[in-house]
């Protein structure tokens, strides 16, 4: 028995004659499904890519616009409406000027005292001593202080008190 094992050729596989076969049915999807799976999933993935383009030219329009319409809403506004603001209401003597102040403050940069007051400005100005200055208020209720040539400077007190 031995020599029969010697003589014999080498197995190249499982030797079928000495174990009984048996069968096992594994349970594998629906070939259909799985076709009709994936050609679902591949007509999505196509809608996306045709999608993709046009949204984000949709997005970037809209972020345009976004940005832009109030823009030129403020634009327009300020142009076109606020232009009678510029107009004075009413037009008060100041008094001439004694003495200003230039100050480095955070609101006040010039306090200029004049002969019936005084007066904070939100910039520095150069005023002669002497000259006449005028209080201009506009339509908007914002305060000026004018000199002769009509130079103004706004007040820090912006608003008339009612």
């Amino acid at each position: 028995m031995s020599e029969n094992l010697l003589n014999s050729k080498p197995s190249t596989g499982a030797d079928h004659s000495l174990l009984p076969a048996e069968t096992v049915k594994v349970d594998e999807p629906n070939p259909s499904a799985v076709t009709r799976g994936t050609a679902s999933m591949g007509v999505i993935h196509r809608l996306f890519k045709q999608v993709e383009i046009p949204f984000l030219m949709l997005l970037l329009l809209l972020m345009v616009l976004g940005f832009f319409v109030p823009m030129t809403m403020y634009a327009y506004h300020h142009v076109f409406l606020g232009e009678s603001a510029r107009q004075p209401h009413s037009v008060q003597n100041a008094g001439k000027v004694m003495s200003i102040h230039q100050g480095g403050g955070w609101i006040t940069r010039a306090l200029v005292e004049t002969d019936l007051g005084y007066y904070a400005l939100t910039d520095g100005i150069s005023l002669n001593k002497n000259e006449a200055l005028t209080l201009e208020t506009r339509d908007d209720k914002v305060r000026f202080l004018c000199d002769s040539q009509h130079r103004c400077q706004s007040l820090v007190a912006q608003r008339q008190a009612q």
